[in-house]
């Protein structure tokens, strides 16, 4: 990602922004699906499998009845 693709610098900084919801987004449903028995919350995938990721992908963004929002 370059950011002299940009016209100006709120259009990259609106990207940061909407890049940042979506992994909050995506961090509060596998936080949801996939609760730690130690209680504490995944702020990353590092540890989690490809299977789970692709569980938290369908329902944040095919399955049609999400039900978390951020904001």
């Amino acid at each position: 990602m370059s950011y002299r693709n940009y016209k100006t610098w709120e259009q990259a900084f609106k990207e940061v922004a909407d890049m940042r919801s979506k992994h909050e987004y995506e961090m509060a449903m596998t936080n949801q699906l996939f609760p730690r028995e130690d209680g504490t919350q995944w702020v990353n995938w590092i540890g989690l499998s490809k299977e789970c990721r692709d569980e938290v992908y369908y329902y944040c963004y095919e399955h049609n009845t999400n039900t978390i929002s951020i904001g």
